[in-house]
C-alpha cells in the first residue's frame, strides 16, 4: 500500500523489476495475478486513461523538445501562469540557472535538450512533471545526474508542496532514497521493506 502523499524509495540492482513495477502501476501492463487498486477502484478498462492523466513520470534521460524552456514546460500545462513556471523551477532548484540565461524562459534548449547540461535537463523535466500537479509522481533515476546534496534539496522542497503528490523514487543507490518515508528493496521481483 502506498499512502496518499507518501514518499516511497524503491531501490535495487538492474534487472530486479523496478521498471516492470512502474509499468504495472501506470497501467502500461496488466498484472498476471492480483489487481492494482487506486483507492477502491481496480486499475483497468476505462479508468486507465484518466489515471494516467494524474501521473507524472520522469526518466533518468528525459526528453526535451527543440524549443524554449517556456514551451517545454507549457507542453503539459498550457494554461500555467508565469508564476506557476517559476514556482516549479524553484522547487527543482532551476530558477536561478534559468534567470542567469540570456533569454531566461525563452532560452532554446536544443534537440533533446543538448544545449543544457544533464543536470539542468533533469531539473527542467522535473519542473515539467510538477506543473501537471500529479497525484502520483514517479522519479525513475530522475536525479542521477545531480549530486546527493542537490537531490536532497529537491526532495525536501517536494515534501513541502501542497497538495503533495505520492512520490515513488526509483534508484540504484541507497543514498538517493534516504529522505523517503519508506524504503523498499526489490529482490528477485519481491518487495523487502528496508530499515537502516
Amino acid at each position: 500500500t502506498i499512502a496518499a502523499g507518501s514518499i516511497v524509495g524503491l531501490f535495487g540492482p538492474s534487472g530486479e523489476g523496478k521498471t516492470t513495477f512502474v509499468a504495472l502501476l501506470v497501467g502500461l501492463h496488466s498484472p498476471r495475478a492480483g489487481k492494482i487498486l487506486i483507492g477502491d477502484t481496480v486499475l483497468g478498462g476505462d479508468i486507465i486513461r484518466a489515471w494516467r492523466d494524474l501521473v507524472s513520470y520522469v526518466a533518468q534521460d528525459p526528453f526535451l523538445f527543440h524549443d524554449t524552456i517556456r514551451r517545454n514546460l507549457l507542453w503539459v500545462a498550457p494554461n500555467a501562469s508565469e508564476e506557476d513556471l517559476w514556482s516549479a523551477l524553484h522547487i527543482v532548484g532551476a530558477d536561478a540557472v534559468v534567470r542567469r540565461m540570456a533569454d531566461g524562459l525563452d532560452t532554446v534548449v536544443g534537440e533533446r535538450g543538448t544545449l543544457v547540461s544533464g543536470g539542468e535537463r533533469q531539473r527542467l523535466a522535473l519542473a515539467r512533471a510538477i506543473l501537471r500537479k500529479p497525484r502520483l509522481l514517479i522519479l525513475d533515476e530522475a536525479t542521477n545526474a545531480l549530486d546527493l546534496q542537490s537531490e536532497g534539496a529537491i526532495i525536501r522542497r517536494l515534501v513541502e508542496t501542497s497538495p503533495r503528490p505520492s512520490i515513488i523514487m526509483i534508484a540504484h543507490r541507497i543514498e538517493s532514497v534516504g529522505l523517503c518515508d519508506r524504503k523498499i528493496r526489490l529482490e528477485a521481483g519481491r518487495f523487502v521493506e528496508f530499515e537502516q
